[in-house]
């Protein structure tokens, strides 16, 4: 977790960079369009040369990209290949040959969509109970009236920190009575605090006046989440 937020921070910093790098020259003090901003901006982006830092920052994304891509591109390949083709050509970069055997064996057994079923329910359902909690926790923490707020947060905190481990995970879920259950792969994982966290601090970035508004024409608490924020 420690690292991708790392990694999330770098980028963002990279592409803010690169986006008032962009606008340098186009936008006056007050935000307007300068008068022939346009023209001279690509003008000067015609005759810039590429700086040192700028190279170094496009060959670090590509070869991100690159690393994010090409497991996807060797499994497809893979897949596609045969035993014969893979012992000959090592290693297997191109797909020499196109062999759907595979395929047609997955698709033949019924287990595959046994799972496929699974894999479906878990993802919409996990994903909805995780949204509804997560957006209904953080809304509330996001009240400064809230009766505890901070220590809420630092619990909320204290377990994105540290965790019970593997063991006491198993035992907690064996004494809720969901081994091997369906429910073991969504309820452990209803709330997410990192999300939480992220959109306590949207919902407080919101300007009071606009929640005041809503209450003045009547909106409760629901309506304000639902339909306003």
């Amino acid at each position: 977790g420690l690292f991708k937020s790392v990694i999330g921070v770098v980028l963002i910093s990279i592409s803010n960079k690169i986006a008032s790098r962009a606008d340098e020259g186009l936008f006056d003090r007050t935000g307007n369009i300068r008068k022939g901003g346009i023209r001279k901006s690509m003008k000067q982006a015609k005759l810039t040369r590429a700086k040192p830092g700028d190279i170094a920052i496009y060959l670090f994304f590509i070869l991100l990209a690159f690393i994010t891509i090409y497991p996807f591109y060797y499994v497809v390949i893979m897949s596609l290949a045969n035993a014969v083709a893979t012992s000959t050509h090592v290693p297997y970069i191109l797909p020499y040959v196109f062999d759907f055997t595979g395929y047609i064996t997955v698709f033949q057994d019924a287990a595959f969509f046994q799972a496929l079923g699974v894999s479906l329910f878990v993802t919409i359902v996990g994903v909805t109970i995780n949204m509804t909690l997560s957006i209904m926790g953080a809304y509330a923490l996001s009240k400064k009236t809230l009766i505890g707020r901070k220590v809420f947060l630092y619990l909320i905190l204290f377990t994105m920190l540290f965790s019970g481990g593997l063991v006491p995970s198993y035992l907690n879920i064996k004494n809720l009575g969901m081994v091997n259950s369906i429910w073991s792969m969504i309820i452990p994982t209803a709330l997410s605090t990192y999300y939480m966290i992220i959109m306590k601090n949207y919902f407080l970035s919101l300007p009071e006046s606009l929640e005041e508004a809503a209450r003045i024409d009547g909106a409760n608490s629901f309506i304000l989440l639902v339909r306003i924020i």
